[in-house]
C-alpha cells in the first residue's frame, strides 16, 4: 500500500513544463510585464524571483523595442504564469 501511495504522490508533483515565447513587453509594472507575442497574443506574466533578468532589464527591453525570448511555467494572465528567463533576440 506504501508503494502505491508513494507512485501516486510522485505522479502528482511533476516539475512545471517550460514553455517558450517571442515578442515585444508592451507594459512593465514592478515584476509583472505584458508581452504581446510574434502573433499578436498579449500574455501578462510575472518575473520569477530567481528569474535570469531583473525588473530594471525589462523595462530597458521595452523601452528599446527589442524583440524577446521568454521561458515561463503556468498560465499566462493568471497568478500561475511566471516567466523563468527573459532574453533578448
Amino acid at each position: 500500500m506504501a508503494r502505491i501511495l508513494q507512485a501516486l504522490f510522485r505522479s502528482m508533483i511533476k516539475p512545471p513544463t517550460l514553455e517558450t515565447v517571442t515578442g515585444k513587453i508592451a507594459v512593465v509594472q514592478e515584476e509583472r510585464f505584458r508581452l504581446i507575442t510574434d502573433e499578436g497574443q498579449g500574455l501578462i506574466l510575472t518575473l520569477s524571483h530567481s528569474a535570469s533578468v531583473t525588473p530594471e532589464q525589462l523595462w530597458d527591453f521595452h523601452r528599446r523595442g527589442l524583440r524577446v525570448l521568454v521561458e515561463y511555467h503556468g498560465t499566462p494572465s493568471m497568478e500561475t504564469g511566471v516567466a523563468t528567463a527573459v532574453r533578448e533576440m
